[in-house]
């Protein structure tokens, strides 16, 4: 899976939302370096593990876009624990078939990108048989589940992206709000996103 170099920045320190846990919307635009990294922001992303409470980072560099996505299990499939039943097996695959389809989890309004890979996770809620014993014990050990995906996209005019509409919360209603942060090669920012309020807007 690859990365931007940017985008290793929120990869690597926690989400500076995630510490909030409240469902009020709140913006913050920062038009200082986008690399600065503050100490405070080191929680990992299970201690920041809380149900109806997703996670976003965006990243621009270039001509290249990445997103990526982080949510507990139970706001996407109702359940933490790997899929047993037939019904359950259903849920988890009509889930992963729409976070696989980026155009049903984003609008990106200008900028002209095309998506170019496309990866989830959704190893700790399948089958023993179908994951490695060390994410096996992971998984029970934490107690958690999380589904992550990562999309890259290659964009012709990048600057001329402006607007990212989210519809995460509109397909799985368990994610009552999603903690998004963005970030480009002039500006950054963060926004709590709802049902209701679904725009991140890059400024």
């Amino acid at each position: 899976m690859r990365y931007l170099p940017i985008f290793a920045f929120f990869w690597f320190s926690s989400l500076s939302m995630a510490g909030s846990k409240h469902h009020d919307e709140h913006v913050y635009h920062d038009e200082q370096s986008p690399l600065e990294v503050h100490d405070d922001h080191s929680a990992t992303s299970h201690e920041a593990h809380m149900h109806g409470l997703a996670e976003m980072t965006l990243a621009i560099e270039g001509d290249e876009l990445e997103i990526e996505l982080e949510s507990p299990a139970a706001n996407i499939v109702g359940f933490e624990h790997r899929a047993e039943s037939e019904q359950q097996i259903a849920t988890v695959e009509k889930a992963r078939a729409v976070i696989e389809s980026p155009e049903r989890v984003f609008t990106l309004q200008g900028g002209g990108c095309s998506v170019e890979q496309v990866n989830v996770d959704f190893t700790e809620l399948v089958r023993q048989d179908e994951h490695s014993e060390h994410e096996g014990h992971h998984s029970v050990e934490t107690g958690h589940s999380e589904i992550r995906a990562n999309y890259h996209y290659r964009c012709q005019e990048p600057e001329a992206l402006k607007i990212v509409v989210v519809q995460l919360m509109a397909a799985f209603s368990g994610v009552e709000t999603l903690s998004a942060q963005w970030i480009s090669p002039t500006h950054q920012g963060a926004v709590d996103l709802t049902m209701q309020s679904n725009r991140i807007i890059i400024e």
